[in-house]
């Protein structure tokens, strides 16, 4: 094995927020609505939104859904 790839294989793989991990774990419909109302133009409030995934079991905090939507999370 060459050093590059051992020090590849040794590169941290980059953590997902809470709303990168709760959108990884949805599909479908479920995942492409939630896509939908974390865009900043769909006129859906962070509140809103963590209210309607707390509906389906699922926490989120409005400041994390804020974080996730403008860019400023922990997400690749």
């Amino acid at each position: 094995m060459r050093l590059a790839d051992a020090l590849e294989d040794t590169r941290p793989q980059p953590v997902r927020c809470t709303i990168g991990k709760i959108l990884d774990s949805l599909e479908g419909e479920d995942r492409a609505t939630l896509e939908h109302a974390l865009d900043p133009e769909s006129g859906w409030a962070h509140a809103q939104i963590a209210r309607a995934l707390a509906k389906i079991g699922i926490k989120a905090r409005g400041p994390a859904i804020g974080q996730h939507r403008r860019g400023v999370c922990s997400c690749p």
